[in-house]
């Protein structure tokens, strides 16, 4: 088994990203991101009108959650960017690091999906944790996924 390099991985989200829709269709994400969804209602204190996602990529889990949440989403890669503004305009999209990003407002619900998995040292899990402690309201929910 091969472990991609940071390097490939840099690629695949700039470079290749165009690819993005047709290796990966946003429809594939549809029944992940509606269980998601009915994880964070089920587990959140609060009514859940906000969500905050973190390492958000092309936006294909956005496409879902969109429907239920005012959606403010998080990548650091300009080019998955572009492909989900273009997905999912009225997603507030912002450009920036999971690890250090501080937003002007806490959200209902966070969440930080298969990009978790890009999180290497201890260190960058623990400022990425601290990121999601300060955007999250009281009574609010943090929902992450590890892909395998």
């Amino acid at each position: 088994m091969k472990i991609s390099s940071g390097k490939d991985e840099r690629r695949l989200y700039s470079d290749l990203a165009w690819t993005w829709p047709i290796i990966s269709p946003v429809g594939n994400y549809i029944e992940e991101t509606e269980l998601f969804n009915k994880l964070i209602k089920e587990h959140s204190k609060i009514e859940v009108k906000t969500l905050l996602h973190l390492g958000c990529g092309g936006g294909h889990n956005d496409y879902t959650f969109k429907k239920y949440f005012k959606v403010t989403s998080l990548d650091i890669s300009e080019d998955m960017l572009t492909l989900a503004k273009k997905l999912n305009p009225e997603v507030n999209y912002k450009y920036g690091d999971m690890r250090t990003i501080r937003l002007e407002e806490k959200f209902d619900a966070i969440t930080i999906l298969d990009s978790i998995n890009y999180i290497k040292t201890v260190e960058d899990l623990q400022k990425t944790f601290i990121t999601t402690y300060e955007h999250l309201k009281p009574g609010g929910v943090f929902l992450t996924f590890v892909e395998q």
